[in-house]
């Protein structure tokens, strides 16, 4: 299943706290921020989004079984992807055990809904994310 997707948007936007682009080229906390906010309000629990290296992990669930990773791809600045994780989960939903695989499917249904009903979001592509 598809579980990488990148789009382009001008809705998010470096924030003046994630630092200067020459010193941190990561960015996306708008986004990560307008996810989670989108997804509560679909009905899917989060917790307290985490700054990482490579952006930013919103985590899914309650317990807390899996993750949204939102960033700015390197290079243009409306260049955007999320992926889920961790790949133990995502393993087990390849496999189709656990009930992982339908949780991963309504999750990326969700988060797929989220960006298409969003008219600041373009060029939507989901692809097989590579581990």
């Amino acid at each position: 299943m598809d579980s990488l997707v990148q789009f382009r948007s001008a809705a998010f936007p470096r924030l003046p706290a994630e630092g200067d682009p020459d010193d941190d080229p990561i960015f996306g906390q708008l986004l990560a921020d307008d996810l989670a906010e989108k997804l509560q309000r679909s009905g899917v629990a989060t917790g307290e989004i985490a700054r990482e290296d490579w952006g930013f992990l919103i985590p899914i669930g309650s317990p807390f079984k899996m993750w949204i990773g939102c960033s700015h791809q390197q290079g243009d600045e409306q260049d955007f992807m999320c992926f889920f994780g961790p790949e133990k989960f995502l393993r087990r939903a390849s496999e189709g055990k656990n009930e992982a695989a339908a949780e991963l499917a309504g999750l990326r249904s969700v988060v797929d809904a989220i960006l298409r009903t969003n008219p600041a979001v373009d060029e939507i592509a989901w692809q097989p994310q590579r581990s």
